[in-house]
C-alpha cells in the first residue's frame, strides 16, 4: 500500500477532531516515506527511532507543533522485535505503523471497522505520550501498552479518567464521549 486510503484518513482526522476539545488537527495526504537509512535489511523492518528523528527534522521545517506520522510500514524499536507505533515527546512527533494492524496480516479477512478501530487505539495512544502520558495500567485504557494485536483488541479508544486528568492538567481536554466510564 504506497497511499493511504482517504476513507482512513478522513475517520482520523473527525475522531481526533471529537476527542480533543482544544485541538486542531490537519490531516494532510501525504504518504509517509521514511529515509531508507531507516531500513534494516537485515530484518525487513523500519527503524522507529530512526523514522522519529526524520520526523522530527519535518516538523521543524512545516512550523508546526506536532506531528504523527502514519504508515503502512513494519518498524521495530530496540529491545522489541516490533511496535505498532511510538513516540518521542521531546520532539512533539509521533509514528503509528498500519501493517501489523491490518487484520490480513494475520491470515484474517480485511475488516476495514477493525482496522479502523486498531490505528485510532494506536493513534491516541501515541499521542498520549506526545501531550505527556506514560503507560496506563488499566488494561482497558488506550494508554495501556500492547504487546501484541490481542492486547490492541482488548483496550477500548478511551482514556481512563486517571489518563484523561492527566491530559487535562498538561492543558489537553478529552471530550466525555472519549473517557472510560469505570
Amino acid at each position: 500500500m504506497t497511499q493511504l486510503p482517504d476513507y482512513l484518513l478522513s475517520f482520523l482526522e473527525a475522531r481526533l477532531e471529537e476527542a480533543f476539545e482544544n485541538l486542531d488537527v490537519i490531516v494532510g495526504g501525504d504518504v509517509m516515506l521514511p529515509p531508507m537509512h531507516a531500513y534494516d535489511w537485515s530484518r525487513a523492518q523500519y527503524r522507529s527511532e530512526l523514522i522519529l528523528e526524520w520526523l522530527s527534522k519535518l516538523r521543524e521545517a512545516l512550523n508546526v507543533d506536532y506531528v504523527l506520522g502514519l504508515g503502512y510500514l513494519d518498524a521495530y524499536s530496540n529491545g522489541l522485535n516490533f511496535v505498532f507505533g511510538e513516540a518521542y515527546p521531546p520532539g512533539r512527533v509521533a509514528a503509528v505503523y498500519l501493517k501489523r494492524l491490518d487484520p490480513s496480516f494475520y491470515g484474517e479477512e480485511f475488516d476495514v471497522n477493525l482496522f479502523q478501530e486498531r490505528v485510532l487505539k494506536e493513534v491516541l495512544h501515541e499521542l498520549g505520550h506526545v501531550f505527556g502520558l506514560g503507560h496506563c495500567s488499566n488494561k482497558r485504557c488506550v494508554m495501556s501498552f500492547s504487546n501484541s494485536i490481542v492486547d490492541v483488541d482488548y483496550k477500548t479508544w478511551r482514556f481512563c479518567t486517571r489518563c484523561a486528568e492527566l491530559l487535562r492538567i498538561n492543558g489537553l481536554y478529552v471530550t466525555p464521549h472519549y473517557v472510560l466510564h469505570e
